[in-house]
């Protein structure tokens, strides 16, 4: 379909713009794209802005006399293009020569925009190219195995797009493990709907537990021991212990009573926790398993501290077994990523950022792959960011966040910046590995049952007044 032609105007047709003028009855949309069918091959191109112009309303004498002649017939739509290159057998080859004013603007053909982004037929159905009938299927390896950015503010469908991802990552013939550390049990639902629960498995905090030896040999970075405390700790403990056989260790050690109350504290501390075994519980082997969704829920602890050793501890053991083969590949979802992985703060303060920054500079090598999720990009560390090659971004509004995103991603030009701030709900960018160019998708629509958390406020309240009145209409007919 013809959409109109190329207009000539102060600056353009340029390598780097050009314009043109819409058909009465075509339909463009700022972000669509757009083909010329040019001697040096198909030139396409991105619509960056739409204007109207009428030369009518040029003249301010015609404002102040009544219209003698039908005003909309002088009301053009004029269509601003940022050429992105000429496509040929060998690929998008870069735009070195303009249109000329009069050539035809056509509806880009799909074939050629798909093989434009580098969507495939096998890949992760995501979503679809905005204004375009064409399906974003997007290459597993070339999605996860560089790492995964998701980030966008609160409410605008990270964890919806989250959960599409993991509904591909189950249909596939073949498939990874999947484990998604879950701060406000989000994920839980997958084992309540009858086409994932059988695949989904999920670890509620009160159910984990942690062998507590290898805690104990990072116990001077974690408890603030001085290294000869560390020392006499390392001798007190020659076996597998509990945190009340620790105790007890200490209280029967005779030494210095300084070392003996810093290490008492620590090992009442560990009591407190409550998440110490003689073994770990569950064993990586069950959390990893080909095909599986493991949800590790910390939704039920409000302690950082207890979050943070949970989380450093199973990436730990993945990323360790990953390595010596012991299970398959795997994609670790870290949500809320910001409190894991914060920037600028010390490692005692963040415990599990070490790892996972490991992860993210050796994980490709090994098939351990990273997803991080986030509504606070700024407070996300810099470095791993960056080891993140793929960015899915929805609606953000925070300019600094923006601006974090921009430095540790390339291709975020300024437009596209600014339609980062207006995306609708559902409407995300994906820049990186994964794409040749970025391009803007609409989520598709879930399979599994949504979670229960993401209910509205009026839904809570409605549920909080039938609660009520059910427990009056209880007391009532007890009496």
């Amino acid at each position: 379909m013809e959409l109109g032609k190329v207009i000539s105007t102060p600056d353009s047709p340029s390598t780097r713009k050009f314009c043109f003028t819409l058909n009465r009855d075509a339909r463009v949309r700022r972000g669509q794209f757009v083909q010329l069918n040019l001697p040096e091959g198909k030139l396409i191109g991105r619509v960056s802005d739409l204007r109207k112009t009428n030369r009518y309303f040029t003249n301010p004498e015609n404002l102040a006399e009544p219209e003698l002649y039908p005003t909309w017939e002088w009301e053009f739509l004029v269509a601003d293009v940022t050429p992105l290159g000429f496509w040929t057998q060998e690929g998008l080859q870069g735009s070195l020569f303009p249109p000329s004013p009069g050539e035809p603007v056509l509806e880009p053909d799909p074939e050629i925009l798909q093989k434009l982004f580098g969507f495939v037929q096998d890949g992760l159905w995501l979503g679809q190219l905005l204004h375009h009938p064409v399906e974003a299927r997007f290459n597993l390896t070339r999605l996860l195995q560089k790492h995964l950015a998701i980030l966008a503010l609160s409410g605008a469908g990270k964890s919806y797009l989250v959960s599409v991802l993991i509904e591909e990552l189950l249909e596939r013939q073949l498939k990874p493990a999947v484990i998604v550390i879950d701060p406000h049990g989000e994920y839980a639902s997958f084992s309540q709907d009858p086409n994932y629960a059988g695949k989904t498995r999920v670890w509620r905090i009160e159910d984990i537990k942690l062998k507590l030896n290898p805690i104990l040999k990072k116990a001077e970075m974690l408890f603030d021991l001085t290294p000869s405390q560390a020392r006499v700790l390392e001798k007190l403990v020659q076996k597998e212990l509990t945190p009340s056989e620790l105790l007890q260790l200490i209280e029967e050690w005779e030494g210095r009573q300084e070392t003996k109350d810093a290490l008492l504290g620590m090992a009442e501390r560990l009591i407190r926790l409550g998440i110490f075994s003689l073994r770990d519980q569950p064993e990586i082997r069950e959390i990893a398993r080909e095909g599986q969704l493991s949800v590790i829920d910390l939704s039920g602890t409000i302690d950082w501290f207890k979050k943070q050793l949970v989380v450093e501890h199973f990436a730990s053991k993945l990323f360790s077994a990953r390595r010596e083969g012991l299970i398959p590949p795997f994609l670790l979802v870290i949500e809320e990523a910001h409190q894991f992985v914060p920037e600028g703060t010390k490692r005692k303060e963040a415990l599990a950022k070490g790892i996972l920054q490991t992860i993210a500079r050796e994980g490709r090598k090994f098939s351990a792959s990273l997803c991080l999720v986030s509504q606070r990009p700024k407070r996300l560390d810099t470095t791993i960011l960056s080891q993140c090659n793929t960015n899915i971004i929805l609606r953000i509004t925070n300019p600094y966040d923006i601006k974090h995103i921009a430095e540790s991603a390339e291709g975020i030009t300024s437009d596209v910046q600014e339609q980062i701030a207006g995306l609708p709900v559902g409407h995300a960018l994906v820049i990186g590995e994964a794409v040749n160019q970025p391009v803007f998708i609409k989520v598709r629509k879930r399979r599994s049952r949504e979670s229960e958390k993401g209910r509205t406020l009026e839904e809570s309240l409605r549920e909080w007044e039938e609660r009520k009145r059910q427990k009056a209409e209880d007391a009532k007919a007890f009496m």
